[in-house]
Parts: structure tokens; C-alpha cells; sequence
């Protein structure tokens, strides 16, 4: 896994960069300052990691249903979890692309 870079000054982007970005909405190269894009390929990435969250979740509760506070901390760690990978699975373009 790597961590992506502009597409426009090729510069590489550091991990907290790429962990800040994903909170905004029109992120910017810190080097050039222009505007990146998420590829098509990132956003399913990202879509597909949020739906088999919420089935994993579903599963869990269905497992354990009265187990409140086991499902509560199960889905904090798996949130947690998600954001700290999400800047090795992200991509980005010089323009936007569809969704698919």
C-alpha cells in the first residue's frame, strides 16, 4: 500500500496530508495547490468498505443482540480502524471522474 500523489506536480503526499483530505471537500496539493480529485476506483473502494461495515455490524448485533455496549465499542474499533487505512486506498486525479 502506498500513500497517493498529486497528479499534477507528481508530489508525494504524507499521511496526515492524505488523512486531512479526506474530510474535505475540495482538497488541494499543498505543493502546487491544485485541486485533487477522487478517482472512480477510490470512491468504490471507499463505498464497498462502508457497506461490509454495516453488514459486519448487522452481524455482529444480530450475534450478539443484547450486548449493547459489545456492539457499541465492535463498531467504534471498526471506525477507527477505517479511517486509519483510508489514506493507503485513496487515489486521486486531475479531474473528476463518475462514480462508475
Amino acid at each position: 500500500m502506498m500513500l497517493p500523489e498529486c497528479t499534477n506536480c507528481k508530489q508525494s503526499l504524507n499521511y496526515k496530508e492524505t488523512f486531512l483530505n479526506s474530510f474535505k471537500l475540495k482538497p488541494r496539493c499543498r505543493k502546487c495547490g491544485s485541486r485533487l480529485y477522487l478517482t472512480t476506483k477510490s470512491r468504490q473502494k471507499q463505498s464497498f468498505i462502508s457497506v461490509i461495515t454495516l453488514i459486519m455490524w448487522g452481524v455482529m448485533t444480530g450475534l450478539f443482540p443484547h450486548n449493547l455496549i459489545f456492539n457499541i465499542l465492535f463498531i467504534l474499533i471498526l471506525a477507527i480502524l477505517i479511517f486509519l487505512i483510508t489514506p493507503f486506498y485513496t487515489e486521486y486525479s486531475n479531474e473528476e471522474e463518475p462514480m462508475f
